[in-house]
Protein backbone atom coordinates (compact mmCIF):
# COMPACT_ATOMS: atom_id res chain seq x y z
CA UNK A 1 0.00 0.00 0.00
CA UNK A 2 1.09 3.28 -0.93
CA UNK A 3 1.47 5.11 2.29
CA UNK A 4 1.54 8.63 0.34
CA UNK A 5 -1.92 8.14 -1.11
CA UNK A 6 -5.01 8.33 -0.34
CA UNK A 7 -6.08 5.93 2.64
CA UNK A 8 -9.66 4.82 4.36
CA UNK A 9 -9.93 3.25 7.28
CA UNK A 10 -13.26 1.67 6.66
CA UNK A 11 -12.06 0.52 2.98
CA UNK A 12 -8.55 -1.10 4.93
CA UNK A 13 -10.82 -3.03 7.07
CA UNK A 14 -13.37 -4.19 4.65
CA UNK A 15 -10.15 -5.49 2.27
CA UNK A 16 -8.68 -7.44 5.27
CA UNK A 17 -12.37 -8.82 6.19
CA UNK A 18 -13.00 -10.59 2.66
CA UNK A 19 -9.21 -11.43 2.10
CA UNK A 20 -9.60 -13.27 5.83
CA UNK A 21 -12.52 -14.62 5.78
CA UNK A 22 -11.89 -18.32 4.51
CA UNK A 23 -9.06 -18.65 7.08
CA UNK A 24 -11.56 -17.37 9.96
CA UNK A 25 -13.55 -20.22 8.79
CA UNK A 26 -11.01 -22.55 10.03
CA UNK A 27 -10.22 -20.79 13.44
CA UNK A 28 -11.89 -20.55 16.23
CA UNK A 29 -8.87 -18.85 18.28
CA UNK A 30 -9.61 -15.22 18.81
CA UNK A 31 -5.37 -15.34 19.51
CA UNK A 32 -5.06 -17.00 16.05
CA UNK A 33 -7.49 -14.81 14.11
CA UNK A 34 -5.64 -11.68 15.11
CA UNK A 35 -2.24 -13.74 14.19
CA UNK A 36 -3.78 -14.10 10.56
CA UNK A 37 -4.88 -10.48 10.31
CA UNK A 38 -1.59 -8.98 11.63
CA UNK A 39 0.29 -11.09 8.98
CA UNK A 40 -1.42 -10.27 5.94
CA UNK A 41 0.88 -7.89 3.40
CA UNK A 42 -2.34 -5.27 3.73
CA UNK A 43 -1.78 -4.81 7.52
CA UNK A 44 2.15 -5.02 7.41
CA UNK A 45 2.18 -2.32 4.35
CA UNK A 46 -0.31 0.03 6.21
CA UNK A 47 2.35 1.97 8.22
CA UNK A 48 1.47 5.52 9.39
CA UNK A 49 -1.60 5.45 7.45
CA UNK A 50 -3.59 4.82 10.12
CA UNK A 51 -2.68 7.41 11.78
CA UNK A 52 -3.19 9.96 9.32
CA UNK A 53 -5.55 13.12 9.74
CA UNK A 54 -8.00 12.01 6.77
CA UNK A 55 -8.47 8.12 7.35
CA UNK A 56 -10.79 8.70 10.03
CA UNK A 57 -14.31 10.12 9.65
CA UNK A 58 -14.01 13.34 10.95
CA UNK A 59 -16.02 16.54 12.58
CA UNK A 60 -16.75 19.89 9.99
CA UNK A 61 -18.11 22.48 11.83
CA UNK A 62 -19.59 24.20 8.42
CA UNK A 63 -21.46 21.06 7.63
CA UNK A 64 -22.78 21.07 10.97
CA UNK A 65 -23.83 24.71 10.90
CA UNK A 66 -25.30 24.45 7.14
CA UNK A 67 -27.48 21.75 8.55
CA UNK A 68 -28.45 22.75 11.80
CA UNK A 69 -29.13 26.21 9.99
CA UNK A 70 -31.47 23.77 7.05
CA UNK A 71 -32.98 22.19 10.27
CA UNK A 72 -34.29 25.49 11.18
CA UNK A 73 -35.96 26.35 8.03
CA UNK A 74 -37.87 22.85 8.27
CA UNK A 75 -38.38 23.55 12.45
CA UNK A 76 -40.25 27.17 11.11
CA UNK A 77 -42.28 25.46 8.20
CA UNK A 78 -43.63 22.34 10.64
CA UNK A 79 -41.61 19.70 8.56
CA UNK A 80 -40.58 18.49 11.88
CA UNK A 81 -39.39 14.65 10.85
CA UNK A 82 -37.28 16.53 7.74
CA UNK A 83 -35.80 18.98 10.92
CA UNK A 84 -34.99 15.77 12.88
CA UNK A 85 -33.14 14.47 10.06
CA UNK A 86 -31.22 17.36 9.25
CA UNK A 87 -30.48 18.06 13.19
CA UNK A 88 -29.16 14.94 13.48
CA UNK A 89 -26.31 15.39 10.57
CA UNK A 90 -25.81 18.88 12.08
CA UNK A 91 -25.15 16.65 15.48
CA UNK A 92 -23.16 14.16 13.94
CA UNK A 93 -20.42 16.14 12.09
CA UNK A 94 -20.73 19.05 15.33
CA UNK A 95 -16.94 19.22 16.60
CA UNK A 96 -16.75 18.55 20.70
CA UNK A 97 -13.85 18.03 23.23
CA UNK A 98 -13.03 14.56 23.45
CA UNK A 99 -12.40 14.49 27.46
CA UNK A 100 -15.13 17.09 28.43
CA UNK A 101 -17.71 16.04 25.56
CA UNK A 102 -18.61 19.69 25.10
CA UNK A 103 -18.92 21.48 22.02
CA UNK A 104 -21.19 24.82 21.47
CA UNK A 105 -22.02 23.44 17.74
CA UNK A 106 -23.79 19.90 19.62
CA UNK A 107 -25.05 21.31 22.30
CA UNK A 108 -27.70 23.94 19.61
CA UNK A 109 -28.02 21.18 17.45
CA UNK A 110 -29.52 18.90 20.41
CA UNK A 111 -31.55 21.37 21.96
CA UNK A 112 -33.03 21.92 18.77
CA UNK A 113 -33.65 18.55 17.93
CA UNK A 114 -35.29 18.21 21.01
CA UNK A 115 -37.81 20.88 20.13
CA UNK A 116 -38.79 19.12 16.97
CA UNK A 117 -39.22 15.73 18.73
CA UNK A 118 -40.92 17.20 21.70
CA UNK A 119 -43.51 18.76 18.46
CA UNK A 120 -43.91 15.48 17.24
CA UNK A 121 -44.95 14.22 20.92
CA UNK A 122 -41.74 12.34 21.02
CA UNK A 123 -41.82 13.16 24.83
CA UNK A 124 -38.21 10.40 25.73
CA UNK A 125 -36.29 11.64 22.66
CA UNK A 126 -36.63 15.58 23.28
CA UNK A 127 -35.50 14.87 26.81
CA UNK A 128 -32.41 12.59 25.94
CA UNK A 129 -31.98 15.82 23.88
CA UNK A 130 -31.96 18.18 26.25
CA UNK A 131 -29.46 16.07 28.61
CA UNK A 132 -27.45 15.72 25.75
CA UNK A 133 -27.56 19.71 24.98
CA UNK A 134 -26.88 20.63 28.45
CA UNK A 135 -23.93 18.28 28.84
CA UNK A 136 -22.64 19.67 25.82
CA UNK A 137 -22.07 23.10 27.13
CA UNK A 138 -25.53 24.81 26.10
CA UNK A 139 -25.63 28.38 26.95
CA UNK A 140 -26.07 29.50 30.74
CA UNK A 141 -28.19 32.17 30.29
CA UNK A 142 -30.43 30.38 27.96
CA UNK A 143 -30.64 26.49 29.85
CA UNK A 144 -33.72 27.24 31.90
CA UNK A 145 -35.75 26.98 28.54
CA UNK A 146 -34.15 23.29 28.43
CA UNK A 147 -35.04 22.40 31.74
CA UNK A 148 -38.51 24.03 31.11
CA UNK A 149 -39.29 21.56 28.17
CA UNK A 150 -37.88 19.38 29.96
CA UNK A 151 -40.50 19.23 32.57
CA UNK A 152 -43.63 19.35 30.44
CA UNK A 153 -42.11 16.01 28.52
CA UNK A 154 -41.95 14.42 32.00
CA UNK A 155 -45.22 15.46 32.91
CA UNK A 156 -46.85 14.53 29.84
CA UNK A 157 -45.02 11.18 30.29
CA UNK A 158 -46.98 11.14 33.60
CA UNK A 159 -44.05 10.85 35.44
CA UNK A 160 -44.60 13.24 38.47
CA UNK A 161 -41.07 13.17 40.70
CA UNK A 162 -38.55 13.23 37.23
CA UNK A 163 -41.26 16.36 36.14
CA UNK A 164 -40.58 17.83 39.68
CA UNK A 165 -36.80 17.56 39.47
CA UNK A 166 -36.67 19.30 36.32
CA UNK A 167 -39.02 22.08 37.31
CA UNK A 168 -36.41 22.45 40.35
CA UNK A 169 -33.72 22.45 38.04
CA UNK A 170 -34.99 25.25 35.86
CA UNK A 171 -35.95 27.46 38.87
CA UNK A 172 -32.63 27.08 39.72
CA UNK A 173 -30.96 27.84 36.14
CA UNK A 174 -33.12 30.97 35.90
CA UNK A 175 -31.98 32.28 39.03
CA UNK A 176 -28.48 32.29 37.32
CA UNK A 177 -29.54 33.22 34.20
CA UNK A 178 -27.93 36.70 34.36
CA UNK A 179 -31.28 38.20 33.80
CA UNK A 180 -32.68 41.06 35.47
CA UNK A 181 -34.46 40.28 38.92
CA UNK A 182 -37.96 41.05 37.93
CA UNK A 183 -37.41 39.51 34.81
CA UNK A 184 -36.18 36.02 36.97
CA UNK A 185 -39.23 36.77 39.59
CA UNK A 186 -41.66 36.92 36.41
CA UNK A 187 -40.29 33.78 35.07
CA UNK A 188 -40.72 31.87 38.14
CA UNK A 189 -44.10 32.71 38.69
CA UNK A 190 -45.11 32.15 35.39
CA UNK A 191 -43.15 28.68 35.10
CA UNK A 192 -44.37 27.22 38.49
CA UNK A 193 -48.50 28.87 37.65
CA UNK A 194 -47.72 26.17 34.43
CA UNK A 195 -45.78 23.81 36.47
CA UNK A 196 -49.10 23.61 38.40
CA UNK A 197 -51.97 23.22 35.36
CA UNK A 198 -49.49 20.44 33.89
CA UNK A 199 -49.12 18.68 37.00
CA UNK A 200 -53.15 18.39 37.66
CA UNK A 201 -54.06 17.20 33.82
CA UNK A 202 -51.21 14.53 34.48
CA UNK A 203 -52.94 13.85 37.35
CA UNK A 204 -56.09 13.35 36.53
CA UNK A 205 -54.72 10.60 33.28
CA UNK A 206 -52.67 8.90 36.23
CA UNK A 207 -49.20 8.68 37.04
CA UNK A 208 -46.97 5.91 36.00
CA UNK A 209 -43.98 4.03 37.37
CA UNK A 210 -40.42 5.27 37.28
CA UNK A 211 -38.56 3.17 34.52
CA UNK A 212 -34.53 2.73 35.36
CA UNK A 213 -32.56 3.31 32.41
CA UNK A 214 -31.15 0.13 31.18
CA UNK A 215 -27.24 0.12 29.90
CA UNK A 216 -24.94 -2.01 27.92
CA UNK A 217 -25.70 -6.04 28.26
CA UNK A 218 -28.78 -5.48 30.33
CA UNK A 219 -30.33 -3.20 27.71
CA UNK A 220 -29.29 -5.89 24.78
CA UNK A 221 -31.52 -8.46 26.65
CA UNK A 222 -34.16 -6.78 27.49
CA UNK A 223 -36.41 -7.50 25.06
CA UNK A 224 -35.43 -10.76 24.02
CA UNK A 225 -38.58 -13.13 24.27
CA UNK A 226 -38.85 -14.88 27.25
CA UNK A 227 -39.06 -17.92 25.22
CA UNK A 228 -35.40 -17.40 24.20
CA UNK A 229 -34.16 -16.74 27.90
CA UNK A 230 -32.48 -19.11 30.07
CA UNK A 231 -35.01 -21.01 32.58
CA UNK A 232 -32.20 -21.76 35.27
CA UNK A 233 -28.56 -20.01 35.22
CA UNK A 234 -25.87 -22.73 35.85
CA UNK A 235 -23.81 -22.51 39.12
CA UNK A 236 -20.09 -21.59 37.27
CA UNK A 237 -21.08 -20.40 33.61
CA UNK A 238 -23.17 -17.33 33.63
CA UNK A 239 -24.11 -17.60 29.99
CA UNK A 240 -24.90 -21.07 30.40
CA UNK A 241 -27.93 -23.70 31.75
CA UNK A 242 -27.86 -25.51 34.19
CA UNK A 243 -28.90 -28.37 31.79
CA UNK A 244 -25.21 -28.67 30.88
CA UNK A 245 -21.48 -29.49 32.79
CA UNK A 246 -18.45 -29.45 31.68
CA UNK A 247 -16.03 -32.28 31.47
CA UNK A 248 -12.64 -32.85 30.49
CA UNK A 249 -10.98 -36.19 28.78
CA UNK A 250 -8.01 -37.48 27.43
CA UNK A 251 -7.38 -37.27 24.24
CA UNK A 252 -11.01 -35.37 23.40
CA UNK A 253 -10.38 -32.32 25.75
CA UNK A 254 -12.65 -29.98 27.36
CA UNK A 255 -16.21 -30.46 26.27
CA UNK A 256 -19.89 -29.87 26.96
CA UNK A 257 -22.74 -32.31 28.02
CA UNK A 258 -26.03 -33.05 29.24
CA UNK A 259 -26.50 -33.10 33.01
CA UNK A 260 -30.18 -34.08 32.53
CA UNK A 261 -32.61 -34.46 30.19
CA UNK A 262 -32.92 -31.08 27.82
CA UNK A 263 -36.28 -30.79 26.33
CA UNK A 264 -36.97 -29.98 22.24
CA UNK A 265 -36.53 -25.85 22.12
CA UNK A 266 -34.76 -25.19 25.43
CA UNK A 267 -32.21 -22.54 25.43
CA UNK A 268 -29.07 -23.75 26.88
CA UNK A 269 -26.63 -21.05 25.92
CA UNK A 270 -27.51 -17.25 25.66
CA UNK A 271 -24.81 -14.67 25.66
CA UNK A 272 -23.41 -11.28 23.81
CA UNK A 273 -21.23 -11.99 21.24
CA UNK A 274 -17.36 -11.20 21.30
CA UNK A 275 -17.37 -9.27 18.41
CA UNK A 276 -20.17 -7.57 16.37
CA UNK A 277 -20.66 -5.04 13.66
CA UNK A 278 -23.74 -3.94 11.12
CA UNK A 279 -23.81 -3.21 7.73
CA UNK A 280 -22.99 0.43 6.76
CA UNK A 281 -26.64 1.41 5.23
CA UNK A 282 -27.32 0.57 9.04
CA UNK A 283 -24.50 2.47 10.99
CA UNK A 284 -26.23 5.93 11.38
CA UNK A 285 -29.61 4.56 13.51
CA UNK A 286 -28.19 1.60 15.29
CA UNK A 287 -26.32 2.29 18.94
CA UNK A 288 -22.68 0.99 18.79
CA UNK A 289 -23.06 -0.52 22.00
CA UNK A 290 -26.84 -2.32 22.52
CA UNK A 291 -27.27 -2.10 18.53
CA UNK A 292 -30.63 -1.60 19.17
CA UNK A 293 -32.14 1.03 16.41
CA UNK A 294 -32.71 4.42 17.76
CA UNK A 295 -34.63 7.72 16.30
CA UNK A 296 -32.55 9.98 18.06
CA UNK A 297 -28.45 8.81 17.26
CA UNK A 298 -26.20 10.49 19.96
CA UNK A 299 -22.82 10.72 17.94
CA UNK A 300 -19.34 9.87 19.08
CA UNK A 301 -17.34 13.22 20.49
CA UNK A 302 -14.60 12.73 18.61
CA UNK A 303 -15.54 10.72 15.32
CA UNK A 304 -18.98 11.11 12.45
CA UNK A 305 -18.92 7.48 11.86
CA UNK A 306 -20.77 6.13 15.23
CA UNK A 307 -23.71 6.50 16.98
CA UNK A 308 -25.48 5.57 20.16
CA UNK A 309 -28.98 5.40 21.51
CA UNK A 310 -28.29 6.95 24.83
CA UNK A 311 -25.25 9.18 26.27
CA UNK A 312 -25.66 6.25 29.38
CA UNK A 313 -24.60 3.98 26.38
CA UNK A 314 -21.92 6.64 25.19
CA UNK A 315 -20.32 6.41 28.06
CA UNK A 316 -19.78 2.89 28.34
CA UNK A 317 -18.40 2.77 24.69
CA UNK A 318 -15.98 5.78 25.79
CA UNK A 319 -14.90 4.46 29.23
CA UNK A 320 -14.30 0.55 27.47
CA UNK A 321 -13.53 -0.15 23.56
CA UNK A 322 -14.30 3.00 21.48
CA UNK A 323 -11.53 5.66 21.96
Amino acid sequence: MDNTGDFSLKAFIQRLMVECREEFDEQESVEERIRIVCSKQESLSVGVAVHREDAWPRKNVELSKRNREDGNTAYQEAKYELAILLYTEAMRYAPCDPVLLEGEALAMAAANRSAAFYQQKQYKEAIEDVEVSVAAGYPRNSVYKLYIRKCKCELELGRINQAQTAFDAAVEAIEWSGLKKDVRSDLTVNLQEAFINLAKTASDEGYKDEEEELVGKDKEFADIPEAFRLTSQHSKFPAASDAIKVKHEVGVGRHVVAARDILPGEVIFTESPLVSCFLDEHVESVCEVCLRYTSSPVPCPTCSDVNFCSIACRTLALTTFHK
